[in-house]
């Protein structure tokens, strides 16, 4: 059982998992959805959620954000990256 909120640790930066819903449906696998708010140095994300259907997925999910917020840190700068992620 895991009490939320919680944060975790990738790559030096941290995602705070806020809720998981699960979701059934006949004759379908179970699915989750997740909210998700990622902090990469200065720069935090609005809460957003992920869809998934395994710890693993999500765990991939999650990497796959930091890594494309990493590159617009790269890209763009923190300060033009904070003003978009924050709308």
């Amino acid at each position: 059982m895991l009490v939320l909120p919680v944060t975790l640790e990738f790559d030096g930066c941290y995602a705070h998992l806020l809720e998981i819903l699960k979701h059934e449906y006949p004759n379908m696998p179970k699915q989750f959805t997740a909210v998700v708010s990622i902090e990469c140095g200065d720069v935090r994300t609005r809460p957003f959620s992920l869809t998934c259907r395994s710890n693993d997925e999500l765990k991939a999910k999650i990497e796959a954000e930091i890594a494309k917020l990493k590159y617009s840190l790269m890209l763009y700068g923190e300060e033009f990256v904070k003003y978009m992620v924050s709308k």
